[in-house]
């Protein structure tokens, strides 16, 4: 018996942890749908699933002739992380060409609520190539880049609610 107690006193202490035990600050707090107000005025959404999958539209889509983004993203720390998107462009008014582009997030977290972040900072980068050019190798120089600071709030069904109920 005495030699028992230290060996189940060692297994319970290298035994993992259930989630009430784990850090508060972990990806699972930055996933989620977030708004963004990019610092030239135009606006963002953003999803980050738990997966890793993260998800992109723009108000800005349909003047720019771009497609929604597709990408992914991973957990810098406890409460950085970063993006990286794809999208599709076609001819515009704006005057961009066909091809694709990557756009790169950098994501600041903050305000810790019940596990969950509420609000967002941080910058996008992003490089635009010819249709046909591997954005991730590619063969020429980018036909644009581009990057901005941005700063946001978590999207969730509460704000909804809140916002019918004022109304």
């Amino acid at each position: 018996m005495k030699k028992l107690i230290p060996f189940c006193c060692a297994a319970l202490a290298f035994a993992p942890m259930g989630a009430a035990w784990a850090s508060p600050k972990t990806p699972d707090a930055m996933t989620g749908s977030y708004w963004l107000q990019m610092e030239n005025g135009y606006q963002r959404a953003i999803t980050l699933d738990p997966s890793g999958n993260a998800f992109q539209v723009s108000d800005q889509a349909a003047y720019h002739n771009f497609t929604t983004g597709l990408g992914t993203w991973q957990a810098d720390s406890d409460n950085r992380a970063r993006i990286t998107i794809v999208d599709f462009n076609t001819n515009g008014e704006a005057g961009n060409r066909a091809g694709s582009s990557v756009v790169n997030y950098d994501l600041n977290f903050d305000d810790l609520v019940a596990g969950q972040y509420q609000s967002v900072t941080g910058n996008i980068s992003g490089q635009q190539f010819s249709k046909g050019d591997n954005p991730f190798k590619p063969a020429q120089d980018p036909i644009r880049t581009f990057g901005y600071s941005f700063s946001g709030q978590s999207i969730s069904v509460t704000d909804h609610k809140e916002a019918e109920t004022a109304s």
